[in-house]
């Protein structure tokens, strides 16, 4: 029984080890280091990041606005951020954290001028739908920032990172408050803004708490105090950003349950008093409901019904019901009914060709991408094979053309261990030239977290 006991805890041990596929600490140390650079590529990515997930806003396009999510690398200095927490490096903390208040004022800035000058003045709604965080954001954004860390930790590529952009977008709710400045919606600001803190803070928890989870190691010894002021800082932190959105989730449940319960009383009058509802407004913050009907009915009746179906339930007390009505001897029940339904079948029915196109659209890039990660796996499997001294090897496609079948450029880091030589890389690059010959290579290398090119 004690030998089942320990088999069944050692299998377990051995399915949710953290550990086992995790890189060297100095790769890893150098890889969120890279993240955390202010100038270069990084630079570029943003303003480009910025432009994709304004235009995706401005034009309403779920799939450019995750392109942009895609692209942004604003993950870098939070994650940065973290993990400076947990190796209680203070240098890495203040450069991560200029890093990315550069990032956030420069696409504030540039997100504004942008929808200042954009033609296009009416909201969509992927631009709505980011000015209302609440708890379940809190959520998305430690699961998200979580599964983050655990993928730049490992040795190999990971497809989990594409998952944790799109889940926890940065970059959209930026150009969110780029808009609302730019048109004076203050409060969708602030509710954008908020979105970005609350995805901002709990990716640097989660890296903070799986960081020391992996037991990455410290950078230095700070003094006592030193670290207990970081640790309470940290805890104040969350707790000041976690308090609103739980507020916020409160309202979001109490704005669906009286949604859900205005549409069974109202359907429950429709059917009672035979009459169709043309038009409803809702005034949810002043408890007013307005509806037009077409129907025989005289409209106290159906007032009156409303209204005591709205005293049996706990959500709707104190609404108030205005009913108008366009009845008349013009007015035939049946063909308004046969005409809202024959609509309401259209509507269906183009909703689903889009969603048919889209469908194809996402399963023809996943099949697409499967196939890059494919071949970039072989082709690692294949150098590690004919050069022993590569410890790990990390690729990736440059970005591709329209027309290109291909991507047109490969980009390695090789790490070694010892250093390759200059005979030994020269091999490398040509053996990598006759592997990918349709595509340029360009490949830089690493030993114990030093790069060089």
């Amino acid at each position: 029984m004690a030998s089942t006991s320990s088999s069944l805890r050692q299998r377990l041990n051995r399915m949710f080890n953290l550990r086992s596929g995790m890189d060297e600490p100095a790769a890893i140390d150098a890889t969120i280091r890279e993240g955390v650079e202010t100038f270069g590529i990084n630079l570029w990515v943003l303003i480009l990041a910025m432009l994709v997930a304004s235009i995706g806003l401005d034009v309403n396009s779920t799939a450019v606005i995750i392109g942009a999510m895609l692209i942004s690398p604003l993950m870098g200095p939070i994650v940065g951020l973290g993990y400076g927490l947990a190796a209680l490096d203070f240098a890495l903390m203040r450069k991560a954290a200029l890093t990315l208040l550069i990032f956030v004022l420069l696409s504030l800035g540039a997100s504004t001028l942008y929808f200042a000058l954009s033609p296009l003045a009416v909201p969509g709604s992927e631009l709505l739908a980011r000015t209302q965080p609440s708890l379940w954001d809190v959520l998305i954004a430690f699961v998200g920032g979580s599964a983050g860390i655990i993928a730049l930790t490992r040795k190999s590529f990971s497809n989990v990172l594409p998952g944790v952009a799109i889940a926890t977008a940065l970059m959209p709710p930026l150009c969110t408050v780029g808009y609302s400045l730019a048109n004076a919606q203050w409060s969708w600001a602030l509710g954008a803004f908020y979105l970005f803190t609350i995805n901002g803070v709990f990716i640097a928890l989660a890296t903070l708490l799986f960081a020391k989870l992996l037991r990455l190691p410290r950078t230095a010894a700070p003094a006592e105090r030193a670290r207990g002021l970081t640790h309470l800082a940290t805890a104040l932190t969350v707790v000041a950003v976690i308090l609103p959105s739980l507020y916020l989730a409160r309202e979001v449940i109490a704005a669906q349950r009286y949604a859900h319960t205005l549409d069974t009383v109202i359907d429950a009058t429709q059917r009672l008093a035979d009459v169709v509802v043309i038009e409803r407004r809702v005034r949810q913050d002043a408890r007013r409901v307005e509806l037009t009907i077409a129907g025989s009915p005289r409209v106290s009746d159906v007032e009156a019904l409303l209204r005591e179906a709205a005293r049996r339930e706990p959500e709707l007390r104190g609404t108030s019901f205005i009913v108008r009505t366009v009845t008349g001897p013009q007015i035939d029940l049946g063909s308004i009914r046969a005409a809202l339904g024959a609509d309401l079948a259209r509507l269906a029915a183009d909703q689903n060709a889009q969603l048919r196109e889209e469908l194809l659209a996402l399963r023809e890039q996943q099949a697409a991408a499967q196939h890059q990660r494919a071949e970039l796996e072989s082709i690692t499997r294949e150098m590690r094979a004919a050069f022993p001294a590569v410890h790990a090897a990390q690729l990736g496609w440059s970005t591709a053309g329209d027309t290109e079948p291909r991507p047109p450029g490969l980009l390695a880091q090789i790490h070694a261990r010892p250093t390759l030589s200059a005979p030994e890389r020269r091999r490398l690059e040509a053996w990598l030239a006759v592997r990918v010959p349709a595509s340029a290579v360009s490949v830089s290398y690493a030993v114990a977290g030093a790069a060089s090119r």
